[in-house]
């Protein structure tokens, strides 16, 4: 039927990884002559020609039942529907996508493959340009998933496995003169499989672009350019190796030219450099038709991730005529990397790796992405201050790489191997040695020339044996000029002496667990997370304490965060209400649910909150308190290769947020790794004793950069100021105003307190505060009661990695946190001589599933000191029992009526932060609408809170104002979904917004660790049995007639109110 060599079954035979395929190669498209080969871009060659766009299209259930004669010119594809090339079919309508994480989505053991076997046909007619007469002619397939056959004219050209890089095929003998016919054939499902189980969704087609294009019969099939440098770094050779391929009896007398262009455009040499291609005067010797190149070039311009400093090489074939045949060109860069003593070298210098893996996620495309949607990608990297991305797990499409080079960005370059299921076997199947070290030659073959590739990866999780130990010793053979990576030969011993891979590489490990090893001083080698702190969902707690340990320790090099894009695909429900859909969502079973929704973006590429707190720990620049009050400084330039001077500073001094003077930082000319001590012109500002003075000091880009526009802010660090506050200010032309009088009425069942326009009722029967009313309106919706519940993170509800404690959330539902049960033991109201009113109500919630003792309950007092004129005094008492270990919060919550939406406050912002989350939040002034507080995450969980609160004021409209502050630094936040909305709903689109804010003021929440696969949150970040104190004060005030910070001030200046707070 198929008309291939290797038979009908060849998709799943392990040992046939391709027919017909031509030697991998580096992406080269001829053009005419040098210059247009230099100025390109590709679609400028008149020699390349887009196949992208419509296709016609037929999926069938298996091969077996596609159709007879599928590949002739004559077969009539009038019925079949048009799909878009690239893409993935299971994006497209057809069939469906498939996610599991280690897990395989079908049953059976390697290499066997399921019978219902979705298979594609496309099928694409093309007329061949007439300047392609007489040329040769190849087809480009970018990548298909799983297994690619090819036709032209009803002539097979070919199979290919390995959906991550291409596959070419020579379509010269096939060839019509004017109309042909292109088919492939796509088996979703394949030996190759087994080997590709990366822990994404598992799609299938042609997902990558496909083009044809021509050459002459004697062309330039390959070229290999190292551009390294000495050891001081001050002298570069090229060594140049340009293929020449013969599609006719090769000739003697051709030659290659060589022209090299530095960054600024100048020719390197006075004059082109020619060199002949060798022929076959010995066969026992003869290696092929090459020319080779060994030129020096003095101080070059160093290539690195902060100096993507690209040599434009052309390379040109001339005949023996004398005349030019074809050229192509190349982007290289000269730099140096090495492995020495713990550290990694890029041009003699350690670099820390602020990196993170990388899927190709598109959240309506899936695999298949456009130069827009990488281009996005680099720009947001630069943006947020990583310098290193991992191609977790396969080789990207070649643009991907074009951008590394040109932006800057450190690559791990990771060939297509995942063998998770069946991790410690397949790496010993002798079936599939041809496989791993098939895919590690061609990646290295395609991608050798990118400077930006500074490691070659074996692959992920795939186990140890000599399939790999094969892969390595080809790629160490080809390229000894980087070094290599892999972290399965480690099997979670950091300890293990070295066999492949030339760094310490390990995934999750713990900051305790890395930090013992820099300590060992262990081996040559220096360790690189290969992935930590893993992003599922709202996550990343603890991000600062591995920051702490790649900064002290030598031999710690940073790492790479698991991973860049939550991979949810966009759908809409049948009330056309838009979500992200994760494993299951589409009848794939089995499935790994939402494990595949873990990254530090949303699918729309939109930041998460993590996002800014890895920025902040990894940014360029830090700033040492010498003696802040004077404010002396110490500036450090964290950069490995260039100077502070193309960044501009400015500080500026606040008090509660208000900033009351701005200046501009002395000119940041600190070379690399250096330090400098700076003055800043700072004084005390007025300010009361309860208030509090920051210096933040802001660094920005002088002037535009690819990746960002002048002014980008790349960092900023921020200190508070410990002066000793003046006296408070004596008020000037005031009257002195008259408290109004507290009145109280109450009976058995009930009190009323009331004082000017406020009004607060208590249900002693209760014991709660039943309604808070100012000027005649409800403030309150619901009382003010015992919070230990919050919507579960994905790192509260499940721990992937053995070995490990369980994730809480089981043991809290078992608790009955989600809907705990208070009793009222007492609740009394009583006049106070000072003209105030005590409200004093005790609450205890005895945990589910336990004994009826103290161990497991938890007490709760509330304390209400209402003062003449209408400020309240609230203190609260939690007392947890010995036995109610690490909960998920311990604070208070109410809901507020509706129409409360205005947010202002006094704590770190804007966005969200946690107790183990919060070094990229600035302290200072934030405004926010309670809508834009809630931080959509894929699968609804907790999410919105503000940490180091000092005040914040929820208005509505401008007509009422609730103002909330607290003795001590509290947590806060404002949601239009309850705790149990958020843990009801397992997609966005089920969340319905309710009209009252709900409002969450805690002590703590339990931090939110990486729980899911890695470290759970750290015992610091927990919530321990014993006494939490809540105080807190509240007011009402009218928006339109007082600005919130101010009465704050004022009550904040009151020590006799300020003094019943606990």
């Amino acid at each position: 039927m198929l008309g291939i060599a290797g038979g009908a079954r060849s998709w799943g035979n392990p040992e046939c990884v391709g027919i017909g395929k031509l030697p991998g190669r580096s992406p080269l498209i001829p053009f005419h002559d040098a210059d247009a080969a230099r100025e390109g871009p590709r679609e400028a060659s008149p020699f390349f020609m887009p196949l992208n766009g419509a296709w016609r299209f037929q999926l069938y259930d298996r091969p077996e039942d596609t159709p007879q004669g599928f590949p002739r010119p004559d077969f009539d594809d009038s019925g079949w529907s048009e799909i878009s090339v690239p893409g993935n079919w299971t994006c497209q309508g057809y069939d469906r996508p498939h996610y599991t994480n280690v897990q395989m989505p079908f049953p059976g053991e390697p290499p066997a493959i399921p019978k219902d076997n979705p298979t594609g046909i496309y099928r694409r007619r093309f007329h061949l340009p007439e300047a392609w007469s007489g040329k040769r002619v190849v087809i480009h397939f970018g990548g298909a998933e799983s297994v690619l056959y090819a036709w032209l004219n009803g002539r097979a050209l070919g199979l290919s496995k390995d959906s991550r890089l291409p596959a070419e095929f020579d379509l010269t003998p096939h060839l019509f003169e004017g109309e042909n016919t292109l088919v492939a054939m796509v088996v979703r499902w394949s030996d190759a499989t087994y080997i590709e189980d990366q822990d994404h969704w598992f799609m299938a087609g042609l997902h990558r672009e496909v083009y044809a294009y021509a050459t002459g019969a004697a062309h330039i099939s390959d070229v290999r350019a190292r551009a390294a440098v000495d050891e001081t770094c001050s002298s570069g050779l090229l060594d140049l190796r340009v293929e020449v391929g013969f599609a006719i009896e090769p000739r003697a007398g051709y030659r290659v030219r060589m022209e090299l262009y530095s960054p600024r455009g100048a020719r390197v040499f006075r004059k082109a450099q020619e060199q002949p291609v060798a022929m076959a005067e010995n066969p026992y010797l003869y290696q092929g038709h090459w020319a080779e190149f060994l030129s020096e070039v003095r101080t070059p311009r160093l290539w690195s991730a902060e100096t993507p400093e690209l040599y434009d090489l052309v390379v040109s074939l001339i005949n023996p005529e004398g005349r030019s045949v074809e050229s192509v060109a190349i982007r290289i860069g000269f730099r140096r990397v090495e492995v020495r003593a713990r550290e990694l070298l890029v041009n003699g210098q350690p670099v820390m790796i602020k990196g993170v893996n990388r899927h190709d996620h598109h959240e309506t495309r899936g695999k298949a992405l456009t130069r827009e949607d990488m281009l996005a990608d680099v720009r947001l990297m630069k943006q947020f201050n990583f310098n290193a991305v991992r191609t977790a797990h396969y080789p990207n499409d070649p643009y991907f790489y074009d951008l590394c080079d040109e932006y800057g960005l450190y690559v791990v370059d990771e060939a297509n191997i995942e063998a998770h299921a069946f991790l410690a076997r397949i790496c010993h199947d002798p079936r599939y040695a041809p496989a791993f070290l098939d895919r590690g030659m061609r990646m290295v073959l395609r991608d050798k020339n990118h400077p930006s590739i500074i490691m070659w990866s074996l692959g992920n999780e795939s186990g140890f044996g000599p399939n790999l130990q094969a892969m390595a010793g080809w790629i160490r053979g080809y390229d000894p000029t980087r070094p290599i990576h892999y972290e399965g030969e480690l099997q979670w011993d950091l300890y293990r002496e070295k066999r492949v891979s030339d760094v310490v590489c390990p995934m999750y490990a713990s900051v305790e667990e890395i930090t013992r090893w820099a300590k060992s001083k262990t081996g040559d080698r220096p360790l690189i997370l290969c992935e930590y702190a893993h992003a599922m969902g709202n996550s990343s707690g603890g991000l600062a304490e591995y920051w702490a340990a790649f900064r002290r320790y030598p031999g710690l090099q940073g790492g790479f965060i698991w991973d860049w894009i939550d991979q949810g695909l966009l759908q809409r429900d049948e009330s056309n209400r838009p979500y992200w859909a994760y494993g299951g969502d589409f009848g794939d079973e089995p499935n790994d649910r939402n494990f595949c929704i873990n990254g530090m973006l949303a699918p729309d590429r939109t930041p998460h909150p993590a996002m800014w707190e890895f920025k902040k720990l990894a940014q360029p620049v830090r700033v040492e308190a010498r003696e802040i009050k004077r404010g002396s400084l110490r500036i450090h330039n964290d950069q490995d290769f260039n100077d502070l001077s193309g960044f501009v500073g400015s500080w500026e001094l606040s008090v509660d947020g208000v900033v009351k003077k701005r200046g501009r930082l002395p000119r940041l000319d600190i070379r690399p790794g250096e330090s400098r001590n700076i003055n800043l012109a700072i004084s005390r500002p007025p300010f009361l004793g309860h208030q509090l003075c920051h210096l933040t000091l802001r660094f920005r880009t002088r002037k535009a950069l690819p990746w960002a526009e002048a002014g980008h802010e790349v960092a900023w660090e921020q200190f508070e100021i410990p002066w000793k506050a003046g006296p408070a200010p004596k008020p000037k032309g005031r009257k002195k105003l008259i408290p109004v009088p507290v009145e109280l009425v109450q009976d058995d069942r009930r009190a009323t307190v009331s004082t000017g326009d406020l009004e607060i009722t208590v249900h002693k029967w209760q014991g709660t505060v039943a309604s808070m009313r100012w000027r005649g309106e409800d403030i309150l919706a619901s009382a003010p009661e015992l919070n230990t519940w919050r919507g579960p993170t994905d790192n509260d509800t499940f721990q992937a990695t053995p070995g490990i404690t369980p994730a809480p959330k089981a043991q809290w539902l078992a608790w009955g946190l989600d809907e705990i049960a208070l009793t009222p033991l007492n609740c009394s109201v009583r006049a106070q001589r000072d003209g105030s009113v005590r409200i004093r109500c005790l609450q205890i919630a005895q945990a589910r599933n336990t004994e009826d003792s103290e161990e497991h309950r938890i007490q709760h007092l509330q304390q209400w000191i209402v003062n003449p004129g209408g400020w309240i005094a609230f203190n609260n008492e939690i007392r947890i029992g010995a036995g109610l270990v690490d909960l998920p919060r311990v604070g208070i919550h109410f809901e507020t009526t509706r129409g409360f939406e205005r947010l202002d406050w006094f704590g770190r912002g804007p966005h969200e932060s946690y107790w183990d989350r919060k070094a990229g939040a600035a302290m200072g002034r934030h405004e926010s609408s309670v809508d834009d507080l809630y931080h959509r995450y894929v699968v609804p969980q907790e999410n919105g809170n503000r940490t180091d609160t000092r005040w914040f004021a929820l208005c509505r409209k401008a007509e009422t104002g609730l103002l909330v502050g607290g003795v001590r630094p509290f947590e806060f936040g404002a949601s239009h979904y309850s705790p149990q909305d958020l843990h009801a709903a397992e997609h966005i689109n089920e969340l319905r917004a309710r009209a009252e804010t709900h409002i969450s003021l805690d002590v703590h929440q339990r931090g939110l660790g990486t729980g899911t696969c890695g470290p759970d949150t750290l015992p610091g970040y927990r919530i321990k049995p014993g006494l939490h104190r809540l105080g807190l004060w509240l007011t009402c005030f009218d928006p339109n007639r007082t600005e919130p910070g101010r009465l704050a001030g004022q009550i904040g200046a009151d020590t006799r109110f300020m003094g019943q707070l606990r």
